[in-house]
Order: C-alpha cells, then sequence, then structure tokens
C-alpha cells in the first residue's frame, strides 16, 4: 500500500529545459501515483488483474523516467509482484521481486524496511510452494535486517520470528515424515530457541489457554500426560517384555542343584561339589540344545552359586559358566544380564586368561549386540574394535558394520576411517582389483570434502551445518549397508541382522536407498562449490530416481541443477532446469492451505504429536517413543506450558540417567540444552546456567563429535552464557541467534 512521491529519484529538471517537458513529466508522476494508488485499491479488494494491469502500466512509466534502480521503480516492482503471485504467475512475480531487491540494495544498501518486506514476500512464495529450506532463508534474512533496523520489540522483528517459527515446524513435521529424529529435533529446538524474541516473560506470568485451545482439547492433553504410562514404560526394553512373551515360565521352586544331587546317590556316585557343578553342567548343555533356554539359565545361575560358594578356587570354570551363562541371557533377549554375566567374565579373563580362545570372539559378538540392544552405542563401539584387534576373522564386514554404528552417532569421520580401511583390505586380499560394484570412489570423494576442513560456498548458518551432517550421515550409512550386502558371508548377514533388529527407529536400514543417496552426494558437493560433480549426482537422481525423493526435496534438486550449470556457464540447461523447478513449484502451490496449517497452528501440531505418540505404544523402549515425548514437550513450551514442558524433560532426563547402559546422546544432553532455553524463556538464567553446565559435562563425558547436529546449538548457547554477567534473555545479543 501506500503512495508514491514520483520523480523524487529522477532529479528536478533545470530551468533550462523547455516547459512542454517539464508538463509532460508532471503530468507523468500524476498519471503514474494515480495508477499506483487505483492498483493498491484493486489489490485490497481482491481484483488482482486489475491491480496487476495499473501496477504494470505505472511501471512503464517510471521506468522510462527514473530508471530500473530507482527506489519508486522497485516499489511498483514489488506491487506487481504481489498481484502476480496472487494470479499463479510464480516465475512472474519471483522475478519482479528479484528486480526489486537488485535495484534496492543498489542504491539502499543491505538493510532496509523495503529490503525486509520483499525478502519477506520472495519467503512467502516458496512457503506456499513447499520449497521450506528457501522461505526459512529468506525469512531469517529479512528478520536479521529488521533486528538490526527496529530492535527485537517492532511489529515486523516479532512478524519475521513467527514466520521462521512456522517454518520450522513444518520443516520438524517434514523430518518426522522421513523419519529423521534428530533434524525433527533440531528444528522444533530452533523454533523454541526464536520464540524467544516474540514474547519475552517474566517470572510472574502465568499461562493462559485460549478458547479455541480449550476447544480442541490441548489442555486435556496436557493434564492428562501425566496418567499416560508410555513415559514410564520407555525405561523398560521392550525385548524384555518379547521374552516373557516367548519363553514358558519356568518352576521357582524347582532346584537343579537338589536334583543333581539326587541323581548322584541314586547311582552310588559320591556327593562332591565337583561332581554336583559337571552334572549341573550337563543339565544345562541338554536344556540349551532343545532350546529350553529358561531351564538352561536357571541350571547355569545355581552352578554360579554353587562355584561361589563350594568352589571358590575354580576361577577357570566360573569364567566359563558365566560366558555360557551370559550367552543364554543374549539368546533370551535379556540383554541387561547378558552384558552383566560377560563384562564380568571378560574382566576375569584379562586377568587369567580363563576363556577359551574359540570363545573370545563369541563373547566380544555378543556383548556388542546386547549393547546395541540396549542402545548403548559408545560401548558396543568399544566391544566390536576389541575384537576386531584381537581376535577378529571377517575384518571387511566388522568395520563396514562399525562404520555404520558410528554413523548413527554422527561420528562421521571414524565412520569414512572405517570404510576406507574395509576397501583397502578387499583391495590387498583381492590382488589390487576391485568389483564394478566397488563404493571406494564414492568414499574417498567423501574423504576429500567432508574432512578437509574446507567451508560452504554460502548459507553457513546454522541449519546449513545440522542439514550437511545428516546428508553426509544419510550417505554413510546406505554405504555400510551397501558394502555388507557386496560382501554376501554369513557374517555380513548377522551384522544386517543386528542393525535392522535394534538400530532401525528411523526405518532406514531396511535397504539402501539410493535416491537418497545420490541427492545428498549432490547436496554436500553443491555447499562446496564443486557444482560440476554436484550436478552428476543430480542428474542420476533426476533420470532414475526422481519419484523415490521426497515431495519437498524435489525443488532444490532442480533448483541446484540449475544454478551448478549455471555457474559451469551452460546457460541453456541452466534456464531447462530452472523452468522444470517453477513447474514443479506451481504443482506444489496445492498445498499452501496445508502449508499454512502446519506453520501455525500449534494446537494441531501438539494433538497430531499425541496420536503419533498413541500410536507408538506398541514400542515403548524406541528412541522413537521418546523422541515423540521431547517434541510434545519442545512445543508446549511454545504454548506458554512451561512448568508441563520442563516436567517432562525432568522425566526424561530421569530416563537417560537410570539407564546406565545406554547412550548420553541424543537423551541427557539434548534434554539438558532444552531445558537451559525453556528457563531462558521463564526468566530463570541461574537456572538456565546449571542446565548449559549440565550440557556441558556430558558432552565431555560422552565425547560427543562436533558433526553431531546438536553441537552448533549448544555453541550458540554457551555464547548466550558467556556473553556477559547478565544473561536474562530481554538482554541478550540476537545476533547470536544466527550463530
Amino acid at each position: 500500500g501506500g503512495h508514491l512521491i514520483c520523480g523524487g529519484g529522477g532529479g528536478g529538471s533545470s530551468d533550462e529545459a523547455p516547459r512542454e517537458e517539464e508538463e509532460e513529466g508532471a503530468r507523468d508522476a500524476d498519471a503514474a501515483g494515480c495508477l499506483f494508488d487505483r492498483g493498491n485499491d484493486h489489490f485490497d479488494e481482491g481484483r488482482f488483474a486489475k491491480s496487476r494491469a495499473c501496477f504494470l502500466s505505472c511501471l512503464k512509466i517510471l521506468y522510462g523516467t527514473l530508471g530500473q534502480e530507482n527506489v519508486e521503480v522497485c516499489l511498483v516492482r514489488e506491487r506487481l509482484g504481489d498481484s502476480m503471485i496472487e494470479l499463479g504467475e510464480i516465475e512472474e512475480g519471483h522475478w519482479q521481486y528479484l528486480l526489486a531487491l537488485q535495484g534496492l540494495q543498489t542504491r539502499l544498501g543491505s538493510k532496509s524496511t523495503h529490503i525486509g518486506r520483499v525478502v519477506t514476500s520472495m519467503g512467502t512464495v516458496h512457503l506456499r510452494a513447499g520449497s521450506y529450506v528457501r522461505a526459512l532463508r529468506y525469512y531469517e534474512r529479512a528478520l536479521r535486517c529488521h533486528i538490526d533496523l527496529n530492535g527485537r520489540d517492532h511489529e515486523s522483528t516479532i512478524e519475521s520470528v513467527r514466520r521462521a517459527v512456522g517454518v520450522h515446524r513444518t520443516m520438524a513435521r517434514i523430518a518426522l515424515e522421513k523419519r529423521e529424529l534428530e533434524m525433527a529435533l533440531f528444528h522444533y529446538r530452533e523454533a523454541v530457541w526464536l520464540s524467544c524474541i516474540m514474547c519475552p516473560r517474566s517470572k510472574d506470568t502465568a499461562a493462559t489457554p485460549s478458547s479455541a485451545e480449550r476447544r480442541i482439547g490441548v489442555e486435556e492433553i496436557v493434564r492428562g500426560i501425566d496418567d499416560c504410562e508410555l513415559l514410564d514404560e520407555t525405561n523398560r526394553i521392550g525385548v524384555k517384555r518379547q521374552r516373557r512373551q516367548q519363553q514358558p515360565e519356568t518352576d521357582g521352586s524347582f532346584s537343579y542343584l537338589k536334583e543333581a544331587e539326587r541323581q548322584l546317590r541314586l547311582s552310588g556316585r559320591k556327593v562332591t561339589a565337583e561332581e554336583v557343578a559337571g552334572v549341573l553342567e550337563t543339565i544345562a548343555s541338554v536344556h540349551q540344545e532343545r532350546n529350553e533356554l529358561g531351564n538352561a539359565r536357571k541350571c547355569y545361575e545355581e552352578k554360579v552359586h554353587l562355584l561361589l560358594e563350594r568352589l571358590p578356587n575354580q576361577e577357570r570354570e566360573l569364567i566359563h559358566t558365566k560366558v555360557a551363562l551370559g550367552m543364554v541371557c543374549g539368546s533370551m533377549a535379556d540383554h541387561g544380564d547378558a552384558i552383566g554375566h560377560l563384562s564380568e567374565s571378560l574382566g576375569m579373563h584379562k586377568q587369567s586368561k580363563g576363556i577359551e580362545e574359540k570363545e573370545l570372539p563369541l563373547v566380544l559378538r555378543q556383548l556388542c549386540t546386547s549393547s546395541l540392544a540396549l542402545n548403548n552405542l559408545t560401548a558396543s563401539i568399544n566391544y566390536l574394535t576389541e575384537y576386531l584387534h584381537s581376535c577378529c576373522a571377517d575384518r571387511m564386514e566388522v568395520l563396514s558394520y562399525l562404520g555404520t554404528i558410528y554413523c548413527k552417532k554422527y561420528d562421521l569421520r571414524n565412520a569414512i576411517d572405517c570404510y576406507i580401511r574395509a576397501h583397502r583390505i578387499e583391495a590387498e586380499t583381492s590382488g589390487g582389483r576391485t568389483g564394478e560394484d566397488s563404493l571406494a570412489p564414492m568414499i574417498e570423494s567423501l574423504q576429500d570434502i567432508f574432512l578437509d576442513g574446507q567451508s560452504f560456498a554460502s548459507g553457513t548458518y546454522c541449519y546449513e551445518n545440522a542439514r550437511d551432517c545428516e546428508d553426509v550421515k544419510i550417505i554413510l550409512q546406505n554405504l555400510g549397508l551397501a558394502q555388507l550386502k557386496r560382501y554376501s558371508s554369513l557374517d555380513a548377514e548377522g551384522y544386517m541382522s543386528d542393525l535392522l533388529m535394534f538400530l532401525n527407529d528411523d526405518g532406514r536400514m531396511s535397504m539402501v536407498d539410493i535416491a537418497s543417496v545420490l541427492f545428498c552426494m549432490g547436496n554436500v558437493l553443491f555447499r562446496r562449490g564443486r557444482y560440476s560433480e554436484a550436478a552428476l549426482y543430480y542428474e542420476q537422481c533426476l533420470h532414475g530416481n526422481f519419484e523415490h525423493v521426497h515431495r519437498t526435496d524435489r525443488v532444490d534438486l532442480l533448483v541446484h541443477l540449475g544454478t551448478a550449470f549455471l555457474n559451469n556457464g551452460e546457460l541453456d540447461k541452466s534456464s531447462a532446469y530452472f523452468k522444470k523447478a517453477l513447474e514443479e513449484l506451481q504443482k506444489s502451490s496445492g498445498l499452501r492451505s496445508v502449508t499454512e496449517r502446519l506453520s501455525v497452528d500449534y494446537n494441531t501440531m501438539i494433538l497430531d504429536l499425541f496420536r503419533l505418540l498413541n500410536n507408538a505404544s506398541n514400542r515403548p523402549a524406541s528412541s522413537y517413543a521418546r523422541a515423540l515425548y521431547h517434541f510434545i514437550a519442545l512445543n508446549l513450551c511454545n504454548k506458554d506450558h512451561f512448568d508441563k514442558s520442563l516436567s517432562i524433560f525432568t522425566k526424561l532426563m530421569q530416563l537417560a540417567d537410570s539407564n546406565t547402559g545406554g547412550d548420553q546422546i541424543p537423551n541427557a544432553i539434548q534434554v539438558s540444552i532444552d531445558m537451559s532455553n525453556v528457563y531462558l524463556m521463564k526468566g530463570e538464567p541461574i537456572k538456565a546456567r546449571q542446565m548449559y553446565e549440565s550440557a556441558t559435562r556430558a558432552i565431555r563425558r560422552a565425547k560427543v563429535p562436533d558433526t553431531n547436529p546438536v553441537i552448533a546449538q549448544f555453541r550458540r548457547l554457551h555464547a548466550i552464557h558467556y556473553a556477559s554477567d547478565c544473561v536474562a534473555p530481554q538482554t541478550r545479543e540476537f545476533s547470536l541467534l544466527f550463530m
């Protein structure tokens, strides 16, 4: 809206100019002003075709008089773009915005109210078409502009925050669709972070639910979370439930020890501790051969008790029995007890060498599997590394398996190293020859581009770093699976089975996702300005696997292809792919209503998450169920339910602390970071800093790799807590939002 002050940018006419030209210029200025005002009236009343005609006529008059970079010309282009977008002319409207932005930057510099408004409009174009990454870039650029110009309390700043938060929430839902749980957490956390600007609060601020909120039942869900047993169930290992369902109950009153003594007396043999131990071993072995694991376990447990009480010097026999007992517990999916018995026997073995050489690989393998079942990736990696160095015969398979586990921890450097070592062994065993299906070239390329420390060509804000880590993780995880499938050995099949059973919460262990590998590989190369290589991967994905690319990634693929060919000077190809990208944007324009609902309707978001949580009730121990609780807590703090949010986070923290066999990541560390953010929003900086320190200690203990997406958000929190002595959210530097 508004009015033009025409002629201001073109300079006044000289005294020597003919009066006729002055009068004609004045008439043109008046006509342009009238056309602009008339166009605004038509636009406000929804007559977009007429507003488009008025703005176009106005632009023709002013462009000839004032030139392309005049501010008033740029403002007319902006309104013309608005009309075109409303008429569905995406390409033409976007082009008018770009020309307006270019002219405004030339005349006004990088920051002005006009630039912030145009950038916001460009973000909205991409948001409505489902191109959320680009929408986020434009909205965050507008936010930086408005903060610098107007401060955090200005209406334009708050509106930019609202839009950026909406995109992050939508991207979190998309990440959930793709089962990228870490990226979903990342986006929900970014939404919380940005929301600190919108509504600075004091300790006394009370949450007042709206009538709409009460109508759809969010308050009931908030109250009902305490009554839901799922959160308590997440601390129980689901495989134990499976064991109880599959294994018949054993007679607790029956004693194998007494039965062994009775059998010895009946046979006329002397009843000694050594003889009884031998009979118990035989009985347990028979039960184990018959797959009567509950009976075998009870028998071994009684033998262990006998050895400790009556044969304390029989250390080698005790180690052997504990190994057998641990293996039975592992077969029964009682992985906690399996780890207890096997780790104890392994510790005794290191002192007295009590485990037979042929048993040691089995012990280490079972310890690795049981640790995976309890989601303790660190312990699993340690046992597998020991297995690799001491008694491993299947080194290629183990290295590929180990690399895949490293991927789940976002330890991408070690994952690449494992794959490189596996391919070197393969080359050595084959006399330097590798098959046509060798993955070595792609892995070596990843090593070059990811480990050389080169920064991105553009887009270095927090999301780009997190997305880059996720892309590399997806590539490496799929390469690990592909390598295991190539080997086609029994050992490789066993490792595949473990990955599928214990690390498949995101569904990505079921098959090698070629489309994701090609798309993500193109993204990694594109960010580093290696456009020719990126184009090769994008084109393979486009021509062979495009239908498998997620609908929200298709526009990015086509735009990146166009940009890559543009940078390589291939203008015809570039133009063709940009046109395809616009066509894809047009196809996605029907998602507008869905997009807007997901972006701003917090109440519906919480309801949807709660429905997903109820659907996950048959998998109580899964990281997916815990992540859903985490998502709900993050969304609740956006709705001012700070105490309820903190209550859920506290329970999640207790679960992480009580699960001594599990990893700290992504549980205690992420919860500590989020609790710190919530306390900042509540206006309690002391508690916020305490939770930050808790996260710091956990990160140091767990040796979290810096490639984990949460590390970038942790560093940003560090900058806030140590920027000054006063860390209240009202006084912190908001430039830190985009570190």
